[in-house]
């Protein structure tokens, strides 16, 4: 990233101030490109020359030859610079305005002075390369600049031939200025406030223009890790690694490779520039490394400090960057550094009020002000994971239509059954129900009548041991099974689902199936096909050896068979296939994995040779065995 900014505006208007400043305020990241003078093809004279040449002298071609040829070395000077944001006095834009207003003293018409200008500029690869144009403006009227222009050159020195000369090439250069600022080619700042005002301005303009084009890649998000020692910001930041693909990262690392990338020695120095500057070039790193790493969901930083860098990161970065702050009571931080380094409790107490001395130093304190969350870690390990899990989870809110028991295309027995399960838990737990999704063979409508069940999500506001008491005498009231899976609205929010659950709501998420009840306070998690992979994956190895020692046990046909689908279907996924139903499972496996056909139906209708189903399921899971395990 190189940032090339020009300061422009009339003499007097405090660019060159600004210029100053702005370098000051940023002394690792800025730098400030001098003036044309300072290129060597530029002449070299003693008071009252330069304007005989510059209006008099000099032909219009030896003029327009020696200022484009020092625009040309200056852009090569910028290219050169190794830092990320470079300044010049007056752009190439306000070099134009400037040249053409000249050339019209010199007899040219407004056309053939543009024309003449564009030659040299083109010959001497002179165009703009600035990425933002400034104008400081001033007001200030013809006369108020020919007052200026008498009291910089000394009284008496100039004729009032000279006078007039500037006085007509002040109005050429209006002209050309106005043409300029009706194509938007400047962005213009009120130069007669005072200069603070004038340096802010400057400030929140260049991280507004530059910071709104930076590549952010909107499938990726960061989570920024705040807080005390001993807080639990490691904890936090490995759960998101191994839990949720989103990797842990220390702070130093993002900012080690700006210093590398700037030649900047200590990363330390960069806490003397404005952080404003710092977040741009953070978010450059981010949008970097996602390219490399695209695979990764995002990452999380620790330890983030710096309340003026964190607020900037959120504006560039808008919901892709989320704040954590966590917090703990200091007598568990101190407990938990006797634990982790082996040192008494007068010793850890020191280390940890030293830390937090440092910490509060450095603006961590002021992070909980910028949160998204602040997680209280007082708890257990499985408290604390859950808690990021609600804020790490992407979430949405269900507006769709609710599906009601009528809509089902299913046979009438099975229809009736779901309307009562339905009609039972409104009665029981009337608003306490949050939930409620008809999965499984009856949520696609693929009922084999006598063989499919009926699965259902079911998710109350709370979920305790006499909710599930209630849920199971609804289950069992009635000839057809209701598998039923409770969770309070906690455990949905928190993605704490298990797999099954987890490939219902992913086909929810696709509009596949549809829920019977959803409260609009609820919000859902979002699952992706990631998700549904690394749970199916988790429990492909319990579920296959579960199979193999029901094939060579008492063989229940119908319990093997439904086990033995799952996992054919969770490898099909896993494989990138989604099938639909008992036969779509069955015809993808045997094209995909060279296993040899089976009437599924033979099962489902009661006519299978048991035999021959245990000779089928030992190749599936043999094939199983050998290629993916």
């Amino acid at each position: 990233m190189k940032t090339v900014i020009s300061f422009n505006g009339p003499d007097n208007s405090g660019k060159t101030t600004q210029a100053e400043l702005f370098n000051q305020h940023n002394p690792n990241l800025v730098e400030v490109v001098g003036k044309i003078s300072c290129y060597e093809p530029f002449p070299k004279f003693n008071n009252g020359n330069s304007f005989k040449w510059w209006f008099q002298e000099s032909t219009p071609e030896e003029f327009c030859d020696v200022i484009y040829q020092c625009l040309g070395m200056r852009n090569e000077d910028i290219k050169s610079r190794r830092v990320p944001f470079v300044i010049v006095d007056k752009g190439v834009y306000n070099f134009d305005a400037r040249v053409i207003a000249t050339l019209q003293q010199k007899g040219l018409s407004f056309e053939e002075a543009v024309s003449l200008a564009t030659k040299y500029r083109e010959k001497h690869s002179a165009g703009s390369i600035e990425h933002l144009r400034l104008f400081f403006t001033t007001g200030s009227s013809l006369d108020e600049r020919i007052q200026l222009f008498r009291t910089r050159n000394g009284k008496g020195e100039f004729s009032a031939e000279q006078e007039r000369i500037y006085g007509a090439y002040q109005e050429a250069q209006d002209s050309v200025l106005q043409i300029q600022f009706s194509n938007g080619v400047y962005l213009q700042i009120d130069g007669t406030r005072d200069v603070e005002r004038v340096c802010d301005d400057v400030r929140e303009i260049v991280f507004y223009y530059v910071g709104a084009k930076l590549p952010v890649d909107l499938d990726k998000v960061v989570f920024g890790l705040s807080g005390l020692s001993e807080s639990g910001k490691s904890s936090i930041g490995y759960h998101l690694s191994r839990q949720h693909n989103i990797w842990n990262m220390k702070i130093k690392y993002f900012l080690r490779k700006i210093a590398e990338r700037y030649g900047i020695e200590d990363i330390a120095d960069l806490d003397n520039d404005d952080q404003a500057l710092v977040a741009m070039l953070m978010v450059e790193q981010f949008s970097e490394f996602f390219k490399d790493h695209y695979y990764q969901r995002g990452i999380s930083i620790e330890s983030l400090h710096g309340q003026e860098l964190t607020r900037r990161l959120k504006s560039i970065m808008g919901n892709q960057f989320r704040v954590i702050y966590v917090e703990a009571p200091l007598d568990l931080r101190i407990e938990r550094t006797v634990s982790s380094e082996g040192v008494d409790l007068c010793t850890a107490s020191e280390r940890v009020l030293a830390k937090d001395e440092r910490k509060e130093g450095r603006g961590v304190g002021s992070i909980r002000d910028e949160a998204h969350a602040i997680i209280g870690n007082s708890s257990s390990v499985f408290d604390l994971q859950r808690k990021v899990d609600i804020v790490a989870i992407p979430r949405w809110n269900f507006t769709g239509s609710l599906r009601m028991s009528s809509s089902f295309g299913i046979s009438d027995h099975y229809k009736e059954r779901l309307a009562r399960f339905y009609e039972d838990l409104i009665s029981v737990f009337g608003e306490q129900l949050s939930f409620l999704l008809f999965s499984g063979s009856c949520g696609r409508e693929e009922v084999y009548d006598g063989w499919s069940d009926i699965d259902s999500v079911v998710g109350l506001r709370n979920n305790d041991e006499r909710d599930r008491t209630k849920v199971n005498r609804l289950v069992c009231d009635g000839h057809l099974k209701v598998g039923t899976t409770v969770y309070s609205d906690w455990e949905i929010e928190s993605g704490f689902l298990d797999a099954k659950t987890t490939y219902a709501f992913y086909n929810m998420q696709k509009g596949l199936i549809v829920p019977s009840v959803c409260s609009s306070e609820l919000r859902l998690p979002v699952v992706t096909r990631e998700d549904v992979v690394r749970k199916d994956y988790g429990l492909l190895p319990n579920k296959l050896h579960e199979v193999r020692r029901m094939i060579y046990g008492d063989l229940d046909q119908g319990k093997a068979f439904k086990k033995l689908v799952q996992i054919m279907r969770a490898t099909l996924f896993i494989d990138g296939m989604e099938p639909k139903g008992y036969l779509d499972i069955e015809e993808k496996f045997a094209w995909n994995y060279r296993v040899p056909r089976f009437d599924f139906l033979s099962i489902i209708e009661g006519r299978s040779d048991l035999e021959e189903f245990r000779r089928y399921a030992n190749k599936v899971v043999d094939c199983l065995g050998r290629s993916l395990l």
